[in-house]
Formats: C-alpha cells, structure tokens, sequence
C-alpha cells in the first residue's frame, strides 16, 4: 500500500499508543448489495507486534 512521505508514522511506540487508543476496526461486508459495517474489537500486543481480533 502507498503511503506519503507526510503520513508515514515509524515510531513503534506512537503507533502502539494509536493503536491501543483507537482498539477498534471495521469489517465491511456486501448484503445484497449494501454495504454493511461491523466494529470490531483489536487487541495489540506489543511484544510479539501482533493485533488480535475478535468476529
């Protein structure tokens, strides 16, 4: 995926406190021809760098 220069974040620990500021996600489904949002909950663990979610 391109990201610009001017929104690429690489430190890891601003990016975790995003992430565990906004925990969420969205599944975006088709239902007969609408589209449909679903939240969903994440959860970061930053020692192994790795997002759990939950459907």
């Amino acid at each position: 995926m391109y990201i610009p220069e001017h929104s690429n974040v690489t430190d890891e620990e601003e990016v975790a406190q995003f992430i565990n500021a906004n925990s969420f996600g969205q599944l975006i489904t088709n239902n007969n021809g609408k589209m449909a949002v679903s939240h969903m909950p994440f959860l970061f663990h930053a020692s192994t760098k790795r997002l759990l979610g939950n459907i």
